[in-house]
């Protein structure tokens, strides 16, 4: 079974980096690291009250969070008035411990789709570290490696929004080829056997 790709402006739609308060003042998403988050209740309380205000001015359309643990979505969510819209997490082909400890099924249980930053590993994929991956994911990609990457994400059914670190428009353009790059079942556990290095019960 063939997993449809998304289209292309989808993709692109995930390629824009969060943007922080802009020059005017508005933003079309804040994002809360997990750091951020205190033990204290005063300035939790703060915190939440923030950015259901800034929300309600207008000022952020909309607020996710980066490299929250479940416990740690929800303790947030619990003092905040307006709902939490992604979890911005580390995921990759070798970065792919969210898939089994239950960070990417929190979200996909809630049908809320994350982010993945650093979806190429911050380039060990294409280090000598890798020659059985990077043989396999060149094949997959008829030569280009990184787009059988990004396609490898984007097969997921929790519809992960890979967040690509480049401004070069022809570097996106050439990433684009990952929504159109088939990627079935048997492929997709090819690869994620190959990276994990052992057979995946």
């Amino acid at each position: 079974m063939i997993i449809k790709p998304i289209n292309f402006s989808k993709l692109i739609s995930s390629l824009i980096l969060f943007i922080s308060f802009s020059f005017n003042h508005y933003a079309q998403e804040v994002v809360i690291t997990s750091d951020a988050t205190s033990s204290d209740e005063g300035s939790s309380f703060v915190m939440t009250a923030t950015l259901d205000a800034a929300i309600a001015s207008g000022k952020a359309l909309s607020v996710g969070v980066s490299n929250f643990r479940p416990h740690d979505w929800n303790l947030l969510q619990s003092a905040m008035e307006t709902p939490l819209v992604t979890n911005q997490i580390e995921m990759s082909v070798l970065e792919n411990s969210s898939f089994t400890n239950g960070d990417l099924a929190f979200l996909q249980e809630r049908g809320i789709p994350p982010m993945a930053w650093s979806p190429l590993a911050g380039g060990l994929l294409f280090s000598d570290e890798n020659p059985a991956l990077l043989s396999l994911l060149t094949e997959i990609g008829n030569g280009d490696a990184a787009s059988s990457s990004v396609a490898w994400l984007l097969a997921h059914p929790a519809r992960i929004m890979p967040i690509l670190g480049t401004n070069s428009l022809s570097r996106i353009k050439a990433l684009s080829r990952s929504c159109s790059l088939p990627m079935d079942r048997e492929t997709w556990f090819e690869i994620y056997t190959t990276a994990q290095g052992h057979e995946v019960a």
